[in-house]
């Protein structure tokens, strides 16, 4: 795929989160490096899943502003349609549970409750 579209980084996203999941962290970085790194949490062409990755990568820090980001992009579409099929609600949960993990993992225990 993402030779294909080199320059397409929701597909760089998910390739980098499958080389996570194969705990193969050296390739997942990167395409991380590669790929992603240059790409800022207010850029309208940020992945939906940039954030989890980050994560995943154990980066909180950084995955936090994509995550926060996302949620208030969320909130301003209403009740539009997504582009994948699921449904709102679906994204919001999966936001606000990476967004949990991000605060814990960070150590603001209060705020991710």
């Amino acid at each position: 795929m993402l030779k294909l579209s080199p320059n397409e980084p929701e597909y760089a996203v998910r390739l980098a989160r499958a080389y996570v999941f194969a705990n193969n962290f050296p390739h997942a970085f990167q395409v991380y490096d590669a790929k992603l790194a240059q790409i800022k949490p207010d850029d309208p062409k940020a992945p939906a899943a940039m954030g989890a990755l980050l994560l995943d990568l154990d980066i909180p820090t950084d995955a936090l502003p994509f995550l926060v980001n996302r949620r208030k992009q969320l909130d301003r579409e209403g009740k539009q349609p997504s582009k994948d099929g699921r449904s709102r609600e679906n994204h919001v949960l999966e936001i606000d549970a990476n967004l949990v993990r991000a605060y814990a993992r960070l150590g603001e225990r209060q705020q991710a409750m």
